[in-house]
This record gives C-alpha cells, structure tokens and sequence, in this order.
C-alpha cells in the first residue's frame, strides 16, 4: 500500500468525509496532525493535505486501509506531489511571492503616514485588508497587553496569532477570512510589532497561514466564548524568531491560550 495506488475518486472521497465530520473530528479520526503549510484546495476550502491522503487511502476500494502519519515516506512534500499528479491544487508558503514588499525586516514604520495614507485599509484593530492591494496588514503588541496576554513565538517556530473579534465567538469573516485565505486570494502577510514609540511599528516580515485553533477565552465583556488563534509560519525572507523570545515561548504560550483575549 503506497502513495501511488491513491486515485482521484478515492481523494473526492475523503474530501467528502472532511466536509462531513469538520476538521478537527476528521484528524482525530484518522491519528493526524494539523498540517504546516501544505494545504490541498478544493472548491474555494482548504484541506490537510496528508490527513486527506492518508484517509483517500481507505476510499480507493476493497483491501484498502487508511494510512497512517508513519507510512508516508518522503513526508509533505511527496503527499503534495502525488495530489498534485492527480490534477488537485497544492498551496505551501514558499507560494507567496514577497517580491516586491515595500518593507525591511526589522525598520520601524509609522502606521498612519507609511501604511495607511500608502496603501489605505483599517486604521484601528489588529487586522487592516486594503483594496486592490495584495498586502494583509497584521499588527502585534498594542491591544493584547492591555489585557495581559501577548502573541508569540511558540518552541515550534510558529507564531500564535489572535483573530479579531471583541464579542461573541470569534467567526472567519472580514480580517479572520483574509488571514486564512490569504494564498487562494493571493495577498502577502505582513506582520508588524508595536515599538514603544506611539504610531511606530517595527516590521517582522511576510508571514504564512498554516493553520489555526478555537481556544476558549473571554471577550470584551469577560463572557467565555471561541476565540481563533491563527498558525502563522515565516516564509524565507523572514529574520528567525530571537533567542530570547523562544526561550520562553513556553510560558507565553500556555498563558497565551488560557487567558486570550480580544484584539
């Protein structure tokens, strides 16, 4: 049993089954983890591409079980090519073009004059999505310390990123949607960090949406509700996470998701 035998009606299949049980249940299912920026598209909707390929292993027909995370060999890269073989759409993050983002790593940028009277889009909030431009603007450290909690690097090399969304649970609508279908849409993300300098940011670089999860967390009024913390991977061009900050990537986290909170 191999990657080789999967067909394009058995990967129709387990697409089905994903949009059946949802996303978490279906990982559970079959024993996978979230994937890490290789996403099948179909029909507008993102997909793991392994756990996808390891279920459309069952669907091929008679004789045929599921494969599990340990029989892939090669890892993503191979699961992204046989799909790819058999005609579906593969995003990854090295599919974002940052040629041509008009901001270095590590400069400080006013938001107002070098943003937002450039490229317009939402002046408050964490989340700006201009028109007719392909850039997502992300912005870290203003609101969230206000209420004691702080997007970081996680020990993973991934940086947890809260969703907007002051009431209620948090939905994938407006900047949540953009943030997620940044790559079918075709937009960069530039993630930038509050200096302590009023209207002063310093740019970390073009980030990529690998995956996100609901945590419980209260809103604006301190009732419980869903809240989106997004999965957020750093394509090439990016400086790495500072030493310090993935030294203690764990205590933030852990305290990131039990007390996160608004943008």
């Amino acid at each position: 049993m191999a990657l080789s035998d999967l067909t394009e009606k058995a990967v129709l299949g387990a697409i089905a089954e994903f949009d059946a049980l949802d996303r978490e249940p279906f990982l559970q299912k079959y024993g996978f983890g979230k994937s890490r920026g290789y996403f099948l598209v179909h029909q507008g909707r993102r997909y793991d591409s392994k756990a996808i390929a390891g279920a459309a292993h069952g669907h091929i027909g008679a004789g045929f079980q599921p494969l599990r995370a340990s029989d892939f060999s090669g890892g993503d890269k191979t699961v992204a090519k046989r799909l790819r073989e058999l005609d579906f759409t593969i995003l990854e993050p090295t599919h974002i073009s940052h040629e041509g983002i008009p901001f270095e790593a590590g400069k400080l940028y006013h938001r107002q004059r070098d943003i937002h009277q450039v490229f317009g889009g939402q002046e408050r909030g964490g989340i700006a999505t201009p028109d007719g431009v392909p850039f997502v603007f992300l912005s870290t450290g203003e609101t969230g310390e206000q209420f004691s909690y702080t997007d970081g690097w996680r020990s993973d090399g991934v940086f947890a990123y809260t969703g907007e969304g002051q009431q209620g649970d948090m939905t994938f609508v407006r900047g949540n949607k953009a943030i997620r279908d940044h790559l079918i849409d075709g937009r960069d993300l530039l993630l930038f960090e509050a200096s302590r300098t009023n209207g002063l940011y310093r740019y970390r670089g073009c980030f990529a949406f690998a995956g996100w999860d609901m945590v419980d967390a209260p809103d604006r009024d301190g009732q419980q509700r869903k809240a989106i913390v997004f999965e957020l991977v750093p394509v090439a061009e990016v400086e790495p996470a500072p030493p310090a900050e993935l030294e203690e990537a764990g205590s933030k986290i852990n305290h990131y998701l039990s007390s996160a909170l608004l943008r």
